[in-house]
């Protein structure tokens, strides 16, 4: 045991050793190396400069894509500062002319590591003496959070550099954010997302024989995300409001269960337990941790330099979460940030999204950002025990596999935080423990009130995520009672009409509230639209979707989809009939979601689109469930296949997760960004919150509605100033004529031009004082027809620029 212990101790020492001796070498960091143009001069009284955010701790050294031009005797300086406007120097550095021999990148070092953890910074490079050099450069667009400079003023360029960090101080700050923040949200997590429905199945006594712990967490995952709107609804329905309490009591009341517990089962009872549990952990568990560990990782890791969250949907669930947060619970009115007058959007993301905000202390912009990463990370552990249940021999190994597929292999559920995809993303994370409880109780006869008690709070944790997962919820119905036909198919309809009729009764007054607004207008448009094109050409509609026009294969590859039938057919030759069923199912909710494919109408009930990106769902559980069935139970052989695929797992999961840290796209997906938030936090310096700000914008959805295309969007959150643009929800909120008047007028606006005397009149009628320009300069998804951008307005010599940092400008109207 002693040696054991001497060789961890030089295994430990080792590692540190190494870590102190590497403290002074370099990490290679992002920038814009990105080189298009190489026609920028610098030579003795022209100055560039390039400001820019640091995405880690320590920065040493800032490499710049230098080509050597007129030779000479000289010096090229740069300089590190806060920003274009300071002539304070952080610290500086200077390289030789005569290096400069050949094209590529130079490095400049400084004599010490900075703290630039997510800090914004300016490089101001100058040349002393004879000579000149060529510095590189790229478009505009290539880097979002900074700006190239020519002799201290923004123009539109980026320079060409890359950043380089001190390890020492990287790791350093990389391990007080896992101790400061992602070790907290972990707790946070599994105290309000696992410890209530825990608490639940506990008191219920929910027990299916099972030994398998993981699919007990499963279910509580869901009870737990189903309980909190339920409770944010029937409170505000008697007129009280919780607020910080929403989140505290279910907590208080679960340790207070289990410390109760334990005192009436006496510690050695409860010892004897935990050496129970310990004792039963195979080789597939410890594989599964070691996956959930990458899966919290790479979930993590890949928000970490985000300064919001992604897309406008993000927009809309952050000032959700923030009325909730201001209101202590449910709201009509959406002021101080919209004129919208009501409230009817499903709401269960956004109150255990408030919920993680009291109890962390973050933003609800953050807290709308991590929240969506745990319910991703969940949205992966819940495709295991479903995928265990499937197998006939109820192999371990089948949950594993479907883990490593969904959350590794898959770029799908990962993407969703590109899109702020979060409520479809919890309505799929409540779905699966639902079924599986459903088949559960069916097929084991639980059938007591506890049981549908339970069942019929899932059900109604759907319907207040996301609709449209309550639609291809009702699809497994039937599923469901085909398969057990043969077991009282009277008393399980009389049980499925308790649970219906119970979960419609919980959600009934929002559901009241949601018609209330305008959803019955948008499902009546959308089922006569589609009635429509059936009328006027229905060969085209059969023939027009195809799996490959539908965008099938983009999220299902061909070679993938080969395996998945494969796999079809061999349950289908071993007469499973859970997983025919399963398939079966899924079947059913692609034809919801392509009915014109099958000449049915309701086209975008369930939207093709919808449909195509939880398609790691079925993906991962049968192909899980696949492998799990191939792998033989034979003792002979039983350490080998395990170890083979203990190794083959982990191997696959550190390769594929390795792409998964790029699944997210700021530059592409992001509205706001760092300079967005420092012109933010100016306006609210320098301009009433009163103030009308007039942002960019441009049609969408068929010209249905209007959306924002830079970060100008975001500002009514960021200063609580209004803007011209409401958020994405007013398409439920409003009338129909309502909709037709604010998307008149943007078309209006843009077909005369804001700079013309007809977008000054409508911007006085509007009570407008400012335009804003964000650093996306409204090339966020939109056509290029519909793209204010500062260079239009300062030519128009009709508005006083008063603040321009970056590539963000803002105007002052005058009246």
């Amino acid at each position: 045991m002693n040696r054991i212990w001497k060789i961890r101790y030089l295994i430990i020492t080792f590692l540190l050793s190494t870590i102190f001796l590497n403290s002074c070498s370099f990490v290679q960091g992002s920038g814009q190396p990105v080189v298009n143009y190489q026609d920028l001069q610098l030579y003795d009284g022209v100055t560039y400069g390039q400001s820019f955010y640091a995405k880690h701790n320590g920065l040493q050294s800032i490499k710049i894509y230098f080509l050597p031009e007129e030779m000479g005797e000289g010096e090229i300086h740069l300089y590190l500062r806060h920003t274009s406007t300071d002539v304070t120097n952080i610290a500086e550095s200077t390289i030789l002319r005569s290096k400069i021999n050949s094209a590529g990148y130079y490095e400049f070092v400084f004599t010490e590591p900075n703290e630039s953890y997510l800090a914004g910074f300016y490089v101001l490079i100058d040349y002393e003496g004879s000579g000149s050099v060529i510095v590189g450069s790229a478009d505009q667009a290539n880097y979002e959070d900074g700006a190239g400079f020519l002799n201290g003023v923004s123009f539109p360029r980026q320079l060409s550099f890359t950043l380089s960090y001190a390890l020492k101080p990287m790791l350093i700050s990389l391990m007080e954010l896992f101790l400061t923040k992602w070790l907290v949200w972990i707790i946070l997590s599994l105290l309000l997302f696992v410890l209530p429905g825990y608490t639940i199945l506990s008191l219920a006594h929910v027990d299916f024989r099972e030994k398998l712990f993981i699919e007990k967490i499963v279910f509580s995952i869901g009870i737990s995300l189903s309980i909190t709107p339920i409770l944010f609804l029937w409170t505000y329905l008697v007129g009280i409001k919780l607020g910080f309490f929403y989140a505290i009591l279910p907590i208080i009341g679960s340790l207070g269960y289990f410390i109760y517990r334990l005192i009436k089962n006496k510690p050695a009872s409860s010892k004897t337990h935990l050496k129970e549990f310990f004792h039963r952990i195979e080789l597939p568990d410890l594989i599964l941790f070691v996956l959930i560990v990458l899966l919290i990782f790479i979930r993590f890791w890949i928000i970490r330099p985000l300064p919001l969250p992604l897309w406008g949907d993000s927009y809309q669930h952050t000032l959700i979460t923030q009325l909730l947060f201001e209101n202590k619970g449910l709201f009509q009115s959406w002021e101080p940030y919209s004129d919208i007058p009501r409230f009817t959007y499903h709401f269960g993301f956004h109150s255990n999204a408030v919920n993680f905000q009291w109890l962390s202390g973050e933003s609800a912009a953050q807290a709308v950002l991590v929240f969506g990463q745990i319910i991703n990370i969940l949205s992966v552990i819940v495709l295991y025990p479903i995928a265990v249940y499937l197998t006939p021999n109820k192999n371990k190994w089948a949950g594993v596999v479907a883990i490593l597929i969904g959350g590794f292999f898959l770029n799908m559920p990962n993407f969703y935080t590109n899109w702020g995809r979060y409520t479809q993303l919890l309505g799929q994370v409540i779905l699966l423990p639902c079924i599986l409880f459903l088949w559960k109780i069916f097929d084991e006869r639980k059938l007591d009130w506890k049981h549908l008690g339970i069942a019929a709070i899932l059900v109604a944790g759907i319907a207040f995520s996301h609709y449209r997962i309550l639609v291809i919820f009702v699809l497994f119905i039937p599923i469901l009672l085909v398969n057990n036909f043969r077991n009282q198919i009277k008393k399980n309809v009389l049980n499925l009409i308790l649970i219906g009729s119970a979960s419609f009764l919980l959600f009934l007054p929002w559901f009241i509230n949601a018609f209330g607004g305008t959803m019955d207008e948008l499902f009546t448009g959308i089922f006569r639209s589609s009635q429509s094109q059936l009328v006027s050409s229905p060969m085209n509609s059969i023939i027009r979707p195809t799996l490959e026009s539908s965008g099938f294969y983009n999220y299902i590859s061909k070679g993938l989809l080969s395996i998945l039938l494969l796999a079809v057919v061999y349950f289908l030759f071993k007469r499973n009939g859970k997983v025919v069923s399963f398939v079966v199912w899924w079947i059913l909710a692609f034809i919801a979601g392509f009915p014109l494919m099958f000449y049915l109408p309701g086209k975008d009930i369930i939207t093709g689109f919808a449909l195509l990106i939880a398609l790691y769902i079925p993906a991962s559980i049968i192909l899980g469930s696949f492998i799990g069935s191939l792998i033989p139970s034979n003792e002979k052989f039983r350490n080998l296949i395990y170890y083979s695929g203990a190794i083959t797992c982990i191997f696959l999961a550190v390769w594929f997760g390795r792409q998964r840290l790029y699944d997210i796209d700021p530059k592409t997906y992001a509205l706001a960004t760092f300079p967005d938030l420092r012109a933010a936090e100016w306006i609210n310096e320098n301009v009433p919150d009163t103030a009308k700000i007039f942002i960019n914008f441009f049609p969408a959805f068929n010209d249905s509605v209007i959306v924002g295309s830079d970060g100008g969007w975001w500002l009514p959150y960021l200063t609580k100033n209004k803007v011209n643009v409401p958020p994405l929800n007013y398409g439920f909120e409003l009338s129909i004529e309502q909709k037709k008047i604010i998307i008149k007028d943007a078309l209006e606006m843009w077909e005369n031009g804001l700079v013309s005397d007809f977008g000054l009149a409508m911007l006085e009628k509007g009570g407008y004082d400012y335009i804003f320009i964000g650093q996306k300069q409204g090339q966020v998804n939109s056509p290029i027809t519909f793209r204010l951008t500062d260079q239009m307005i300062r030519d128009s010599n009709r508005f006083e620029s008063i603040y321009l940092q970056d590539h963000i400008q803002f105007f002052k109207v005058d009246k």
